[in-house]
């Protein structure tokens, strides 16, 4: 394995580098089914909850300057833990994919959820904008969800309501 891998010489039209992956540059797509009547189509696409993995990437910085300015053992737990999954693929030469930052994802949730508590504490206010940041995930995952399982859709659909990046392809 270590051979192949080390050795491996390729190139794929979705493959991504590390740096990609926290802002969903450049998803995998699986499955593109353009022939369908009506002028619909449907495709398999790996990407995830935009508003999970920006506001992540973001709650991430956040935590590690938590805990580089405060030295509390939460944030530096979260921090080593993204870091210890992540670090690794930045010396990976081979190609790689967006699906690879997936064990990283985990880690960014506990780091909104870390950012979303501390700042409930401070600004209790601030509790209706988090559920309203929850409902607002859970739309978008209902919105990417025909993409995510090859449900048919209007191209339009994907055209103008999933393609928030000229690099996401969905057909």
């Amino acid at each position: 394995m270590l051979s192949y891998h080390a050795g491996l010489q390729a190139t794929h039209p979705f493959s991504s580098s590390w740096w990609q992956w926290p802002l969903m540059s450049k998803p995998v797509w699986y499955y593109g089914g353009t022939e369908l009547p009506g002028n619909r189509v449907s495709s398999i696409v790996a990407i995830g909850n935009p508003l999970v993995w920006w506001v992540g990437l973001l709650s991430m910085i956040t935590v590690a300057a938590a805990a580089w300015t405060r030295r509390q053992w939460i944030p530096l737990f979260l921090l080593i833990a993204f870091l210890s999954q992540y670090v690794p693929w930045m010396f990976v030469a081979r190609i790689t994919f967006l699906y690879h930052y997936l064990a990283m994802v985990p880690f960014i949730i506990l780091a909104i959820t870390y950012v979303s508590q501390r700042l409930i504490e401070a600004i209790p206010a601030a509790q209706k904008y988090f559920y309203a940041y929850l409902t607002a995930v859970a739309a978008v995952f209902l919105l990417f969800y025909p993409v995510l399982t090859g449900l048919t859709v209007p191209r339009a659909y994907a055209v103008h309501l999933l393609q928030w990046s000229k690099h996401w392809i969905f057909f």
